[in-house]
């Protein structure tokens, strides 16, 4: 027998109290027929059950009284039960007492308990009255006998000259009581079986509806989920166009910064033998080449190379400087060879830290926009989720 628990077993005694059969259990319970055949019979040897007509087994589950051996025995094991459960030695009891129940089982149990006490009371009854009339039933037997052997010599001395007028009568016989009870049993199990499956088909309703709107759900997230992808897929993409695109905006303006430098050394100019200019520098030496040379120019920039004694010039276009080097009065050489070395190598090495300074600067700039973008992306998903 499988393992069962108190609740399960005091939910069988009760649903075998409220009329309920071993089949209709078994099937509500999803247990064997077997199993609460063995739990009514170990739960009746307690005395807390009574047995319903027609679920006995032997001579009463096929429709025959109890022969007087067996009702001996069966008062003689009732009263052995009562001497044991009174001295506390039926383990059974001693095992279910020392468990813990529930307030609900503990008053269900009650009820059990006085209903199958004022059952075996009426049963006991009904056995002292049957046992008194089958006393009487033997004592009437032999007369019985009698007047039925009598009655047939005299019906087949009337049948013999034709003067008996019952013998083409119908006899009418009287159904025992135990068939009743059980067509009402059969009634009953009916009814609880049209009962047990309307409930079991209304169940089975609502919970396709119930499948049927979680279904509906899960397809309604799933589409959100979709959707989600693709804007986060759509984004990611977006995002890495965008950074292809600053990355080229990068090239574009480093490009373009060569090309602007390269266009300004060009026009550069280093004089020599030109003395110290007061005031503005521009302007004083564009009046130092115009009186030297006879050469007109627009000088943008100027700086003191070497203290005074050379100057480094940014002239607005090349024509100019082409005049100045056509011109031979004055010692002008262009950029790259019009200087000496320490002037070359310092000159050099300021470029080259400018140009470093000013790609460092862009760069940290990108690196900037860069994380900028990352955490705008890291906040819409965060939002997103």
């Amino acid at each position: 027998m499988p393992a069962v628990s108190e609740f399960t077993k005091a939910k069988i005694v009760t649903l075998h109290q409220r009329g309920m059969s071993y089949g209709q259990i078994s099937t509500n319970l999803g247990l064997s027929k077997g199993t609460i055949h063995a739990i009514m019979r170990k739960w009746e040897d307690i005395g807390t059950v009574v047995r319903r007509s027609g679920e006995d087994s032997g001579q009463e589950k096929e429709g025959m009284p109890k022969s007087p051996k067996a009702r001996k025995e069966s008062s003689k094991r009732e009263r052995e039960e009562g001497r044991m459960s009174e001295e506390g030695l039926n383990p059974f009891i001693k095992e279910f007492q020392n468990r813990k129940i529930p307030k609900e089982i503990k008053e269900d149990m009650a009820g059990i308990v006085e209903e199958s006490r004022a059952r075996r009371k009426e049963l006991a009854a009904a056995r002292e009255k049957e046992g008194e009339q089958e006393r009487e039933d033997m004592l009437k037997s032999s007369e019985v006998r009698k007047e039925s052997s009598k009655r047939e010599r005299e019906e087949g001395r009337t049948s013999k000259e034709g003067k008996n007028p019952l013998r083409n009568s119908s006899r009418t016989r009287r159904s025992p009581n135990r068939s009743q009870e059980e067509n009402q049993s059969k009634e009953m199990d009916k009814e609880m079986k049209t009962t047990m499956i309307r409930e079991m088909r209304e169940e089975i309703k609502t919970l396709r509806k119930e499948l049927a709107a979680v279904r509906e759900e899960n397809g309604e997230l799933r589409k959100e989920l979709a959707t989600v992808r693709e804007e986060m897929r759509g984004r990611e993409e977006k995002g890495q166009l965008e950074k292809a695109d600053w990355m080229k905006r990068m090239e574009m303006i480093e490009e373009k910064m060569e090309q602007r430098e390269k266009k300004e050394r060009k026009n550069n100019v280093i004089i020599t033998g030109i003395g110290a200019i007061s005031g503005n520098v521009e302007r004083g030496l564009e009046e130092c080449l115009e009186r030297e040379i006879g050469v007109k120019v627009n000088v943008k920039e100027a700086f003191k190379i070497n203290k005074d004694k050379m100057m480094l010039a940014k002239i607005e276009n090349w024509e100019q400087k082409k005049n100045i080097m056509l011109s031979k009065k004055v010692g002008t050489r262009r950029e790259r060879t019009g200087m000496g070395r320490k002037e070359k190598r310092e000159r050099r090495c300021r470029r080259l830290r400018e140009d470093s300074e000013k790609i460092e600067h862009m760069r940290r700039n990108v690196r900037e926009k860069e994380k900028g973008m990352g955490r705008n992306m890291e906040r819409r998903r965060q939002g997103d989720e």
